[in-house]
């Protein structure tokens, strides 16, 4: 049994280390690797109005008034899935992310059956966006089975300050507490 969580916590670890070498070594390279430094919204999603209609809008819509932003995918053709809103909303409340923008990105092919079925059901604060064309994984090279990268803290040129899950990822949360404090003090 502890041979068991003594290897939990090294892969832990390991992801931890990986993911913040990735973003650190593209920092360092000047640029050389924009999309791990730079998260990139496709000009193709769609935004869902209040009205619950949805709107074809471009990136330069999407510049963030916020100075820190939350974007994370769901997918959406999913029940399991629309979990994540409730979960996402509970994290919302706590003090330290009061005042933060959240960006949803809904990933499925049958918009408008997400918007008849599942819809009506979630509620949420911040802005949806739908992705029917899996443009905002390919844009920023993102893979369906490390979902746990998936997640992104960003400053409001979509600069990445933080990636992970902390919904996922044992300890994120603490460190997008931190990461939000310090960017909130400068």
């Amino acid at each position: 049994m502890k041979g068991v969580k003594i290897l939990q916590f090294l892969i832990l670890v390991l992801l931890f280390a990986f993911s913040s070498a990735c973003v650190n070594s593209c920092n360092d390279s000047q640029n050389q690797c924009s999309n791990t430094n730079r998260l990139l919204l496709p000009d193709s999603i769609l935004l869902v109005r209040p009205d619950s209609s949805l709107i074809m809008i471009g990136t330069e819509s999407l510049i963030s008034d916020s100075y820190i932003t939350i974007i994370t995918p769901i997918w959406g053709d999913c029940h399991v899935c629309m979990a994540k809103f409730k979960e996402w909303e509970q994290v919302l409340c706590k003090e330290s992310f009061l005042g933060i923008q959240m960006v949803y990105i809904v990933t499925t092919p049958y918009p408008d059956y997400f918007m008849k079925v599942f819809y009506p059901e979630i509620k949420h604060s911040g802005i949806l966006l739908v992705d029917d064309k899996e443009s905002f994984f390919s844009l920023n090279n993102l893979k369906y089975s490390q979902a746990y990268l998936n997640t992104f803290l960003v400053d409001s040129a979509f600069n990445i300050i933080l990636q992970g899950d902390p919904l996922a990822i044992p300890g994120m949360l603490e460190q997008y507490e931190e990461a939000i404090n310090n960017h909130l003090l400068n």
